[in-house]
């Protein structure tokens, strides 16, 4: 059926698709000449007219019952393939809508939480340079400790164990330091991790989120921050009673083949 030579029927808003699908029709069936032909069509005399009539009249046809009802409205009195096919292409520019001008963007303003990263950017680098330089910031902002320098949330200590800079942690050691000794467990840094319990044995039965530090470093596969954490664990956080610890401390140290790579054996 002629219907079903293009996926769809021309409208004000396909044309660029329509015209590719189209001219292959046009191409495939010996047509494609009539339309973008050159030079002026034959005389009804000449006798290459009939031919021509011929191939017009079937390009004519396909391109009309291929278009919606308001675009064939407006090439219907059009008798040339040619003339039909250019028509069309100025009917798609005076229906292609004018871009609207994007507004003006409004001015920005500056949110609490933007002046908060701004006034301690400076204690960010700090951190990544040494002690000395951010001993001398909280020295003169000690509120800085509390503050949260990133939109993640990260405190200066959060920073300073994503560094492995344990005497900066040890200046800057603070009452978030729960979710730094899971930073530090997760990234096997042993001495991070010392210095932490050494300040507070308390933040081993700590959880950051899930899981308590010796979860997080054993999930790691850190052996021996795995070991350290353990040793000062209470035993009761991880009996059933104190719920999932034990059972997935004992999980991943298998999985980690800390018993030997025979023990996953009979997971």
């Amino acid at each position: 059926m002629w219907t079903s030579i293009v996926p769809q029927n021309l409208t004000t808003h396909n044309y660029e698709n329509w015209r590719i699908w189209m001219k292959n029709y046009l191409l495939a069936h010996d047509l494609w000449d009539i339309v973008e032909a050159t030079t002026e069509s034959p005389l009804p005399e000449q006798a290459e007219f009939k031919e021509w009539q011929k191939k017009n009249a079937a390009a004519l046809y396909a391109i009309h019952i291929l278009c919606s009802l308001d675009v064939f409205l407006k090439i219907k009195e059009i008798d040339s393939a040619g003339l039909c096919w250019n028509a069309l292409a100025d009917i798609k520019m005076e229906c292609t809508p004018k871009p609207e001008p994007e507004p003006e963007p409004e001015p920005i303003l500056q949110s609490e939480k933007e002046n908060v990263y701004l006034k301690f950017r400076s204690l960010c680098l700090a951190i990544g340079n040494g002690c000395e330089a951010v001993k001398e910031f909280i020295e003169n902002s000690p509120e800085a400790v509390r503050e949260k320098l990133t939109n993640f949330g990260d405190t200066a200590l959060h920073l300073a164990a994503y560094n492995g800079n344990v005497k900066v942690v040890e200046e800057i050691l603070n009452n978030n330091n729960e979710t730094a000794l899971s930073i530090a467990a997760g990234s096997g840094n042993l001495r991070l991790a010392e210095c932490m319990i050494n300040k507070s044995k308390k933040l081993a039965c700590v959880a950051g989120t899930t899981y308590i530090p010796v979860n997080v470093a054993c999930g790691k596969g850190h052996r021996d921050v795995t070991c350290f954490l353990y040793s000062v664990t209470p035993l009761d956080f991880l009996l059933p009673e104190a719920g999932a610890f034990g059972s997935l401390l004992l999980h991943a140290a298998i999985c980690n083949h800390f018993f030997g790579k025979k023990a996953s054996n009979f997971l």
